[in-house]
C-alpha cells in the first residue's frame, strides 16, 4: 500500500501492485511528493494486516482514508489465479493461505498441490483460515471474491448476501465510491493516465509508460524456475470444467467486470486446447 497526499493505492495481491508501489516511489522521488509511511499501532490493525503490504480498504480507519481517492488494480480471475498458483506462498507459510493440517487431511501431497487440487481448494473457502472464511463458504464463493469484496467496499461481509439478489449498477453503487480501478492488462497506460488526473504533470508520469515489469521474488520460483509472465499460458493450466468453476465461484467479479468473461464454456468443450499442466505436481528443488 502507498498513501499519497491525494490518493490511496491498495495493493491487491498478484496483479501488478508491486510494478504499482515501485512507480509510485519513483514518482514520488521525482516530484518531492511524500508518501505517508503506515503506522500500525495507530490504525490498531488485525494480525492479518500487520503483517502484509495488502491492506484492504474495509479495514483502513476513516481518519487515514480521510475520503481520499482509493487506487486499486484487477485482472483476468483466470490467469489471476494461475498466477497464485504459480507464486506458491503457502509452502513454507504455515497456515497462511490454508488450514495445513485439515488440507492434508484431503490432499495427501501438500503443500505439493496440482493446479486443478489447489484451484478446487481455494475456490471452496473451507481449507482458508481467515476469520470470515465461513460466510464465503456459506455464500458459495472463492477467494479472489472475498478480495474483492475487502477491496472495494467498506462493509464487505454486508454486502457479500446482496451479490446475487441485485445488480452490477446497485452493486457499484455500494462500492467506495472514490474507488479507482485500473486493469493489469492495460497498466502503463491507465496508471498514468490516472496519475494525470490526480494533478502529476505529463513529463513527471511519462515514464510509466515504458517502465518495464516487476516480478517479485517467490517461493514458486524454487519449485518452477523462471516466473516470468511471458513463460507460460494461463490457457495450460484449465480444463473446461474448472473455467466453469472459477466463473461460478468469481460470479461477483465477472458481474462486475463482465470484459473478462470468457467464451461459452459449451463452445469450450469443442475448441479448448487447454489444460495440460491441470493434473502436474511440482516437487521443491
Amino acid at each position: 500500500m502507498r498513501i499519497m497526499d491525494s490518493f490511496i493505492f491498495l495493493h491487491m495481491p498478484k496483479t501488478g501492485g508491486s510494478f504499482i508501489a515501485s512507480a509510485l516511489d519513483e514518482l514520488a522521488k521525482k516530484t518531492g511528493n511524500p508518501i505517508t509511511k503506515i503506522d500500525k499501532g495507530r490504525w490498531q490493525l488485525d494480525a492479518e494486516d500487520a503483517l502484509s503490504k495488502h491492506h484492504f480498504l474495509s479495514r483502513i480507519p476513516a481518519p487515514v482514508l480521510q475520503q481520499k481517492p482509493a487506487l486499486i488494480c484487477v485482472r483476468n480471475p483466470l490467469s489471476h489465479y494461475v498466477s497464485h498458483y504459480r507464486f506458491q506462498w503457502w509452502v513454507g507459510h504455515e497456515n497462511s493461505v490454508f488450514m495445513d493440517e485439515k488440507i492434508r487431511q484431503h490432499y495427501p501431497n501438500y503443500p505439493q498441490l496440482t493446479f486443478h487440487e489447489y484451484l478446487e481448494a481455494v475456490t471452496s473457502m473451507e481449507f482458508s483460515p481467515k476469520a470470515d472464511a465461513p460466510q464465503m463458504v456459506q455464500a458459495g464463493v472463492g477467494m479472489l471474491t472475498r478480495q474483492l469484496l475487502h477491496y472495494c467496499f467498506q462493509k464487505p461481509l454486508e454486502v457479500l448476501p446482496k451479490i446475487d439478489v441485485i445488480g452490477a449498477q446497485a452493486l457499484r453503487f455500494l462500492m467506495y465510491p472514490k474507488l479507482r480501478i485500473i486493469h493489469a492488462e492495460n497498466m502503463n497506460k491507465q496508471l498514468a493516465e490516472f496519475l494525470m488526473k490526480q494533478g502529476f504533470k505529463p513529463n513527471d508520469v511519462a515514464f510509466i509508460r515504458a517502465k518495464k515489469k516487476v516480478v517479485p521474488a517467490s517461493v514458486g520460483a524454487k519449485i518452477q524456475g523462471n516466473l516470468s509472465e511471458s513463460n507460460y499460458r494461463w490457457q495450460d493450466y484449465y480444463t473446461p470444467e474448472m473455467v466453469a468453476r472459477v466463473l461460478q465461484k468469481e460470479r461477483l467479479f465477472f458481474k462486475l467486470f463482465p470484459e473478462y468473461k470468457p467464451g461459452l464454456v459449451q463452445r469450450m468443450d469443442i475448441h479448448w486446447r487447454g489444460g495440460k499442466r491441470a493434473n502436474q505436481r511440482y516437487q521443491p528443488d
